[in-house]
C-alpha cells in the first residue's frame, strides 16, 4: 500500500488519518476471515482455493487501482484483505 499512497494522496486528497484507515481496513478484512479460509483450504483443497484467491485478489487490486473515491478504494482494499 505504501507505493500507492503518494499518488492516492494527490488524486483523492487523502489526509494522514485516511491513510491509516486504509491500512486498518485491509487488515480488518484479513483478520475477519483467517480461520474461515484455513477451514475451507483444509476441506476443499488448497490448490483450488489458492487459484480462486489469486483470481479474486487480482480483481480487487484492479478495482482498487481504478477507484475514483476514497470509499471505493476502502471497499476494494477491505475485500482484497477479505480474500
Amino acid at each position: 500500500m505504501s507505493y500507492v499512497f503518494p499518488a492516492a494522496e494527490c488524486n483523492l486528497e487523502l489526509k494522514l488519518h485516511y491513510k491509516g484507515l486504509l491500512n486498518a481496513t485491509t487488515y480488518t478484512g484479513m483478520i475477519s476471515t483467517g480461520f474461515v479460509w484455513g477451514y475451507l483450504c483444509d476441506t476443499l483443497g488448497r490448490k483450488k482455493l489458492l487459484v480462486t484467491g489469486y483470481l479474486l485478489d487480482a480483481i480487487f487490486v484492479f478495482l482498487a487501482s481504478s477507484s475514483q473515491s476514497f470509499a471505493m478504494l476502502m471497499v476494494a482494499k477491505f475485500f482484497g484483505g477479505f480474500i
